[in-house]
Order: C-alpha cells, then sequence, then structure tokens
C-alpha cells in the first residue's frame, strides 16, 4: 500500500509515523531465528525498510528490519544458492529465500 503509515518510537515509547513508499511485496521464506527450519512469510519492501507478516491479510507486523540505519543494510547473495540471500544491519542478519532467482 503506497504511502503506508511507518512506526517510529517516539518520546515516552508512542509510536510516530511518517509517510513511506511500497516498493514490492511476496512472499519469502525466513529461516527461522531458533531452529534450523525456514518459514513462510509475507514480505513488503519500502523505502527504508522490510516488513514481513505471516500473510499478506495479517495486519500485525511480524518484525521490520530497517535499512536506513546510520551504517545502512547490507545485501549478500549466498554462494551455495541463489536464491538465498542474507540483510546483514547494524543489528542483525535475517536469511531469506526466493522462489526463484
Amino acid at each position: 500500500e503506497a504511502g503506508a503509515a511507518v512506526p517510529q518510537q517516539g518520546g515516552g515509547g508512542s509510536p510516530m509515523y511518517h509517510s513511506d513508499v511500497e516498493i514490492k511485496s511476496g512472499w519469502l521464506m525466513k529461516k527461522a531465528e531458533s531452529s534450523w527450519g525456514w518459514r513462510k512469510r509475507w514480505f513488503v519492501l519500502y523505502s527504508t525498510r522490510i516488513a514481513y507478516y505471516a500473510s499478506p491479510e495479517s495486519r500485525g507486523v511480524v518484525k521490520t528490519v530497517l535499512l536506513s540505519e546510520p551504517a545502512g543494510a547490507k545485501v549478500e547473495v549466498l554462494q551455495n544458492n541463489e536464491q538465498d540471500f542474507r540483510i546483514h544491519t547494524q543489528g542483525r542478519s535475517v536469511q531469506l529465500r526466493a522462489a526463484s532467482a
């Protein structure tokens, strides 16, 4: 959804919102952080972040990966499979798999 509101923490822990533009959306597999398994998630790429949900109809964001952090984000295509890639940010790393390259 173009122009979707993006929550950001304001003073006192209350969210503030600004406009963010949706670029692309679709299904990706995300490697679970606590296990070896993969989970199918609906991803939405915005101009400053990637958010993922349990499904396109889901209203609650599972997590958000900020792409506009001071150090920026780095995308690494994994050599073992061109459909697998990792997004590295200052605080975390997320491994994803597309259905096709």
